[in-house]
């Protein structure tokens, strides 16, 4: 096997260990498009390896050295100088036929990726300041990941209303997956919701953090509140917090479905797919956030419901209806 077919295989192989929703969502694209969209899929699945171990108390000056590296492989692979490693070489494969479109979003993901370690390893018990502060993120992370998808599949800078569809679904992703992590963030002693949206609840983050038991005074087995009546308050805290953020999310995802059922159904090419095509089938994860806010909304908008937390359903997104929803937005697009 030479080295760019292991190179593929590393992507499908990485992709499938380290973000099996992202394995199924690149599975419902045309299989001669898969390569590029699996090697964009690992370079995402690195970074975010990077960024949890910097969340999970490892070492912050490793990360931020691991993301330097990729910062500069972005600009050795573009510039012909591809780095001995497998995603990298996928990378280069999927850009030279794409004529070098994609580079400037993938550069833009792990920027945007340099900036969450330094958020959290600077001031890990600091929120977002505001819900465009977390709207910035989402777009910077999922939403350049869906750019950097559609322009290594069609070979074609994204612009116009494609560009403004893959806003919106990268808004609704992103939102969306930050919400499915609240419980693990918890955990690490991390609260992502925006200050203004705290704010509006009638608390600050000092406050919210006491309730939810994190830092120091927090509200816990020494306090003369019964359980039950501390339980209720953080779950209404947390309803509170999250379902504004969360109807953001879904109304993110509203757009993206109407702006994306617009655009012009082109004849898709052998080598490539059509700029319009490409842009449906980067949005595809938009159809996993969907689920996981429905699942949420169900449960009265509690991230940390027992529900949306079993393994066993997917964290939240059983697979085998996201399978079966994919199937049918591959359908409904038309994505061949």
């Amino acid at each position: 096997m030479d080295l760019r077919r292991q190179a593929a295989a590393f992507c499908v192989n990485h992709v499938r260990a380290n973000d099996y929703e992202g394995f199924l969502t690149v599975l419902a694209l045309p299989a001669r498009h898969r390569a590029s969209a699996f090697a964009v899929r690992a370079l995402n699945a690195r970074l975010v390896d990077a960024v949890d171990r910097a969340h999970d108390g490892g070492d912050a000056g490793a990360a931020r050295l691991r993301l330097a590296w990729w910062r500069e492989a972005m600009a050795r692979i573009y510039d012909g100088r591809t780095p001995d490693d497998p995603v990298c070489r996928a990378i280069s494969v999927a850009l030279a036929a794409a004529g070098g479109n994609g580079i400037e979003h993938m550069s833009a993901l792990v920027a945007t990726r340099e900036r969450d370690v330094e958020q959290v390893t600077a001031s890990p018990l600091v929120p977002p300041a505001s819900v465009q502060a977390l709207v910035d993120y989402a777009d910077g992370t999922h939403g350049m990941l869906m750019r950097a998808t559609a322009e290594l599949t069609s070979g074609t800078a994204v612009s116009g209303e494609a560009n403004r569809a893959i806003t919106q679904a990268g808004i609704g992703a992103g939102i969306a997956t930050v919400l499915r992590g609240t419980a693990r963030h918890l955990g690490q002693g991390l609260l992502y919701v925006p200050s203004d949206v705290l704010q509006q609840a009638g608390m600050e983050a000092r406050d919210a953090k006491r309730l939810l038991g994190l830092g120091p005074g927090a509200v816990g087995a020494r306090s003369d509140e019964p359980k039950d009546k501390l339980d209720e308050q953080r779950r209404h805290l947390i309803a509170t917090a999250v379902r504004p953020l969360a109807e953001q999310a879904k109304n993110a995802l509203r757009l993206a479905d109407a702006r994306l059922a617009a655009l012009p159904r082109t004849t898709i090419g052998k080598e490539a797919l059509s700029p319009d095509a490409a842009a449906r089938a980067a949005c595809l994860p938009r159809v996993s956030a969907g689920i996981y806010l429905r699942k949420l909304e169900a449960c009265g908008y509690d991230p940390v419901h027992p529900n949306l937390l079993d393994p066993k359903r997917g964290v939240g997104v059983p697979r085998l209806e996201l399978q079966m929803r994919l199937a049918y937005r591959h359908l409904v697009d038309g994505v061949r």
